[in-house]
């Protein structure tokens, strides 16, 4: 399964504090990019080809678009601050900022599931 975003676009939406959190509990913003990726990936098929990876990886030329790159990164963000929530005893349906990054990550999907948008890669 390819990665689609990267740890930096990941961090920009958790606090150093989050991340702490999460690495104590081994819960590593890889693992989070890891499991976005393949939550994206079910929510678009099979309207969409898989991504490439956005690492480049073997040798390919082509990478993740930038736009599915911020998809993965707003679910990977939303599962973040979800385990950081149940880790700190505090109720997941009351985070605010959970439900924000996942709300964004839901309209961005629906607008591809029901537009079958283009989305250009690098380059094009």
């Amino acid at each position: 399964m390819p990665t689609w975003t990267t740890v930096g676009r990941v961090q920009r939406g958790l606090s150093l504090e989050d991340q702490a959190i999460l690495a104590a509990e081994s819960i590593t913003i890889p693992d989070l990019i890891r499991d976005a990726s393949a939550i994206t990936e079910a929510d678009l098929e099979p309207l969409y080809w898989p991504f490439p990876d956005v690492t480049g990886a073997d040798t390919q030329t082509i990478f993740t678009p930038i736009y599915v790159q911020n998809l993965v990164a707003l679910k990977a963000i939303s599962m973040g601050k979800m385990s950081v929530g149940q880790l700190s005893e505090i109720a997941p349906e009351d985070d605010g900022a959970q439900r924000t990054y996942e709300a964004r990550y839901l309209s961005q999907i629906e607008d591809l599931r029901t537009t079958l948008g283009r989305i250009m890669l690098e380059g094009e």
